[in-house]
């Protein structure tokens, strides 16, 4: 199973053969959330929640629609906390749910093919490296690591497990029992720092510190035959796609865009935190740069090569309705592919983005 998966689970992760672009949607601002401190072996992994430490955490704004808020709102609840203390960062989260349901139960099943929750975590906001941790209601685990994402031909690392990892579930119902009506499932996910030494490089955080995380619920359509729960087909008998709701939205359906993901800032005590303003200003720039990033990949599709201006990518055209500031970006061949670079004087402020998806 672990041979086939890159095929069947993240076979369709590339945008560009499936999507089209939609720049207002990939300009959306990733949401933030300051994690708070809490003292060593607080937390028991039952799934419960029942700790004053997650009775006095503030839950993330409820999920939303992947592509973001032009779509519905999710038909059922979903929202997360998240602690950390000097070992570990700690991740709970709730799912109202009628019908409770798992049946794949060995590690490192494709867990996604039924409702899960999952967790997607980068210990730096510039490296392309991550990793992943996929839940189910049978607390079967998938977890993973990717050198870069799958765009950029990243590929995953099943054989690589979070060592230490402690997890639970509570469910407030009967699972895989089709003959009543559930209500809720939680989990509480313990993600020991030391397991992320390859992209941390053995720090660990400190307060003020920010991490790209974001939070993914996997759900789908049912239907029940014989008191089993099957995944519904559409009349054509193919199997209905999964609604997929998350903390932050990514613009698109492909949870594989770091860069689209939420910003966990570390609090300890009560030590002043990067505000807003300041925060977003920094992420607003290199927007820009991913945009111009996006369109040199819809046009290296259309084209075989990448475009060797500007004009030829319709910059700064297609920033028209997303918000973001037009700013002087300079575009420059390189030996392998392209660097779109940024230079703001009075900012003192000088970035540029590769073809890998690389800040430099």
């Amino acid at each position: 199973m672990k041979y086939i998966l890159p095929i069947l689970l993240f076979g369709f992760t590339d945008f560009l053969f499936g999507q089209s672009l939609n720049y207002e949607r990939l300009a959306s601002k990733p949401v933030t959330y300051d994690c708070r401190f809490i003292p060593l072996n607080r937390i028991t992994c039952d799934g419960k929640l029942s700790e004053p430490e997650w009775e006095s955490a503030t839950w993330t704004s409820n999920f939303i629609d992947i592509e973001g808020t032009e779509l519905p709102v999710p038909a059922l609840l979903t929202r997360a906390k998240i602690l950390w203390d000097d070992s570990a960062l700690y991740v709970a989260a709730e799912m109202i749910e009628p019908h409770i349901w798992a049946y794949q139960n060995t590690r490192d099943d494709i867990i996604y093919r039924e409702n899960d929750f999952e967790v997607f975590i980068s210990g730096d906001t510039d490296n392309p490296e991550y990793y992943e941790i996929e839940i189910n209601a049978l607390n079967n685990i998938l977890d993973l690591l990717l050198a870069k994402p799958y765009r950029d031909g990243g590929k995953p690392d099943i054989d690589w497990d979070v060592q230490s990892l402690q997890t639970g579930v509570d469910i407030n119902g009967t699972i895989n029992d089709a003959s009543d009506e559930d209500s809720r499932w939680t989990v509480e996910i313990k993600i020991p720092f030391k397991s992320l030494d390859k992209n941390m490089k053995g720090k660990l955080p400190q307060a003020g510190d920010i991490w790209r995380i974001n939070f993914s619920r996997v759900e789908y359509d049912i239907e029940i035959r014989e008191n089993r729960y099957y995944r519904k087909k559409s009349e054509a008998a193919q199997l209905l796609s999964e609604h997929n709701w998350v903390w932050s939205p990514q613009g698109l359906i492909d949870m594989h865009f770091p860069e689209r993901w939420g910003y966990l800032q570390f609090i300890k005590t009560q030590e002043p935190r990067i505000s807003d303003d300041e925060f977003y200003r920094l992420e607003t720039i290199k927007q820009v740069l991913w945009m111009v990033y996006y369109a040199q990949r819809t046009y290296f599709k259309e084209h075989r090569k990448y475009a060797t201006a500007l004009t030829q990518l319709g910059y700064p055209a297609f920033l028209e309705k997303t918000g973001l500031p037009v700013l002087p970006l300079e575009l420059r061949n390189i030996e392998t592919g392209y660097l779109i670079s940024v230079h703001l004087p009075v900012e003192k402020l000088h970035l540029s983005l590769d073809h890998t998806g690389i800040f430099r």
